[in-house]
């Protein structure tokens, strides 16, 4: 059986590779990571028995320590990250949503064999380095994100020479029709009913704003080694296509199925073999038609904003994902409106315009990175 090391084991992603593990037998959970979400991580727990596991409190370790009489090792805060680098892995699940699956992800390339990952922030903040440690040790990359995985499927078998163009698909989130004059008044639960998806309250906000997608297409750029510039968005308000990938001579590879991110994820676990089915079938006598639109760049500036920041480069990926991330999440606490979200990726992205890279290594990404973090919470 292939041992698994599942982080974010409480979120969308975990709780759906847990749904796909449980179906299949060819997998056992060996460590299991979740941030404070206790009672659903006890369940989780008691029916996949890790023999490690991981959380952010210390109180929680302790308790889940003195409970469960197979956990081997406990680990919380910052040694989440040691036991990606310690414990090894078959395949590691990146599924912690932010910023913080990316010392996890990195130190995982050490110790793991595959990582299936699901953490775009990692791709964003220090994708040239999660790439070069990745080639040095020889271990797989599987995208876990539905729309990277389509590109990776359309991709396989193919001469990456021959790519003109990756069309990344967008549903357009809950606003893709609202007045752009009713922007302002955009509450955090209108912006967190998503019309497709059900995911966690970060990415979903994300997805209203296209930030997500805008992340998405840093990543893109990152995990299949492309230009900026090859790398288009669609509006595609049904999800059934989750990317397509545009080839020299004009031909189109697209990949379909119900939006259901257990697909992915199983994809990703057995890839290169695509075992029984663990979500819906695709029934095209039901499904209607399938629509597709340009972006609209007065409404989601974030989008045209990404594409500066792609083309000047240098450690701007990081100011705008480090920013977004916090201005996400001063939203939802009601801090600042759904259009400042917006407004202050835009002002940092110019104050930072010149930061370039010239040593970068774990440890000034980092240092940059909780620099931009205090500042902007200063800035509030």
């Amino acid at each position: 059986m292939k041992s698994i090391g599942l982080f974010g084991s409480t979120g969308s992603i975990g709780t759906s590779a847990l749904e796909v593990i449980k179906k299949e037998n060819e997998f056992r959970v060996k460590s299991l990571v979740f941030g404070k979400n206790l009672k659903l991580a006890e369940k989780q727990i008691e029916e996949f028995k890790p023999v490690f596991v991981g959380c952010i409190n210390k109180t929680d370790s302790e308790y889940l320590k003195n409970k469960y009489s197979f956990i081997e090792k406990n680990f919380y805060g910052e040694g989440i990250s040691e036991l990606a680098k310690s414990v090894k892995h078959d395949i590691f699940i990146s599924a912690i949503s932010g910023s913080a699956g990316l010392l996890p992800s990195l130190n995982a390339l050490y110790s793991s064999k595959r990582i299936a990952i699901a953490n775009k922030e990692t791709f964003v903040m220090a994708g040239e380095l999660f790439n070069k440690i990745s080639e040095e040790k020889s271990v797989e990359v599987i995208p876990v994100d539905s729309e990277h995985s389509a590109i990776f499927q359309c991709l396989k078998g193919e001469n990456r020479n021959e790519v003109k163009e990756i069309l990344l698909t967008a549903s357009g989130g809950p606003f893709r029709n609202y007045p752009k004059e009713k922007f302002e008044n955009i509450t955090p639960e209108m912006a967190l009913d998503h019309p497709n998806w059900d995911m966690g309250k970060k990415i979903t906000i994300d997805s209203a704003t296209l930030g997500n997608k805008s992340l998405e297409l840093i990543e893109a750029v990152y995990l299949f080694n492309v230009n900026y510039d090859k790398v288009k968005i669609v509006i595609h308000p049904e999800s059934i296509i989750h990317s397509m990938v545009k080839f020299n001579d004009n031909s189109i590879k697209a990949q379909l199925s119900i939006p259901d991110m257990k697909m992915p994820i199983q994809y990703a676990l057995n890839y290169p073999y695509r075992k029984k089915s663990v979500i819906k079938d695709l029934d095209f006598f039901k499904l209607g038609s399938l629509n597709f639109e340009m972006v609209n760049y007065e409404k989601f500036p974030i989008v045209k904003l990404v594409k500066k920041v792609l083309k000047n480069g240098g450690l701007l990926p990081l100011v705008f994902n480090r920013i977004n991330e916090e201005a996400v999440w001063a939203f939802l606490k009601g801090q600042i409106k759904f259009t400042e979200i917006y407004l202050y990726i835009e002002k940092y992205i110019d104050k930072y315009w010149d930061l370039k890279e010239e040593n970068v290594i774990l440890d000034n990404i980092l240092e940059i990175d909780n620099k931009l973090k205090k500042e902007f919470r200063k800035d509030l």
